[in-house]
């Protein structure tokens, strides 16, 4: 409808929910014919909210890829677009930084994956026990207990994964 009538608004905000629907599912094929789209509408309507949200989509398609360069640099981008505006990413915020901490725990950069669970709860209240086991990885990083917050972090993203959150 909203591209019918030509209300780009309308339709920018509805392309990203039907990208954000793709990526909750898993369904990559889906991500993949609609963020070209999702993108280019974002990118037309100069909002940086929208714009952040496709590339939040794109982030999550390039860890799916086994990309990490490229989560890393789209979570930077992400968060240049998102300075300055408190409200901004509210909801594809955890499409990014699930996928972020994702990378960096795989590349052995653990600092950088607690970093990016911290903020994960600056979006979103999360379960009971994926909350206890990122909790857990922060403290037990702030203890200095790298192994032991790489073990909890661990068991949180299998957690998210398994939960669909990530």
């Amino acid at each position: 409808m909203a591209e019918r009538i030509g209300e780009t608004a309308l339709f920018g905000h509805s392309l990203l929910g039907l990208a954000m629907a793709a990526l909750r599912r898993h369904d990559t094929a889906a991500l993949r014919a609609l963020v070209p789209r999702v993108l280019a509408e974002a990118e037309s309507m100069a909002i940086p909210d929208y714009l952040a949200g496709a590339k939040a989509c794109l982030a999550w398609l390039a860890w799916q890829d086994r990309q990490p360069d490229d989560v890393i640099k789209l979570a930077e981008e992400i968060a240049t677009l998102m300075t300055g505006t408190p409200d901004m990413g509210l909801y594809f915020g955890p499409v990014h930084l699930w996928p972020l901490a994702a990378v960096h725990l795989a590349t052995g950069h653990l600092a950088e994956a607690v970093a990016a669970t911290r903020r994960l709860k600056d979006y979103m209240q999360l379960p009971a026990d994926l909350e206890a086991a990122l909790t857990a990885a922060s403290r037990a990083w702030d203890q200095d207990q790298p192994e032991l917050a790489r073990a909890s972090l661990t068991a949180g993203l299998d957690l998210a994964r398994t939960r669909g959150y990530a």
